[in-house]
């Protein structure tokens, strides 16, 4: 049986994106804004759908705090999801892709640790297929710069060639 603080929790997570931070709790999430997206573009074939986007202050669970030692004031997470739909005639990697999260004159790197699925995931032409980047950034420097200032996404493509080679595609900036 669940107390009802951890019954609680477990139900806000679920209506949280689905991060690997809230999908195996390790930690409280506090969610500062979120919005709808439904924004698309289009790059050589491959079409990007914004679905949602989610702030949230994280405070991790002890059994985590190493994650995010390099925080010394805290954390503020940042989880985009979208679906990538192939339009081409090659397979695409979209999990193995980095997305580049571009706040004022800052540039940050999605972190594969913080989301659930794995490198590798095809998309066949065709096909579609939703998946999730998840960036950690300094709690302070979000406070002090970039809270309230325009976020802007770069979601990198990779497209897997025939000798199993990995090129890239990037999909265009688009503004949360």
């Amino acid at each position: 049986p669940l107390d009802e603080e951890t019954q609680e929790q477990l139900s806000e997570n679920k209506q949280m994106i689905p991060d690997r931070l809230s999908s195996e709790w390790w930690g409280q999430k506090t969610i500062l804004a979120q919005d709808e997206l439904n924004e698309t573009s289009e790059d050589d074939d491959v079409s990007v759908e914004l679905l949602r986007a989610e702030i949230s202050d994280f405070e991790p669970k002890d059994i985590y705090e190493e994650n995010f030692q390099n925080f010394n004031y805290g954390q503020i997470i940042v989880s985009i999801e979208y679906e990538v739909t192939n339009n081409s005639d090659h397979e695409l990697l979209p999990v193995d892709g980095v997305a580049t999260l571009q706040i004022g004159e800052d540039s940050l790197n999605s972190d594969y640790v913080l989301i659930n699925d794995y490198n590798g995931t095809v998309i066949k032409p065709g096909d579609s297929y939703t998946t999730i980047k998840t960036f950690a950034l300094d709690k302070l420097r979000y406070q002090e710069v970039w809270q309230g200032e325009p976020f802007y996404i770069a979601i990198n493509t990779p497209v897997k060639s025939e000798d199993e080679e990995v090129l890239e595609e990037e999909a265009e900036e688009e503004t949360i």
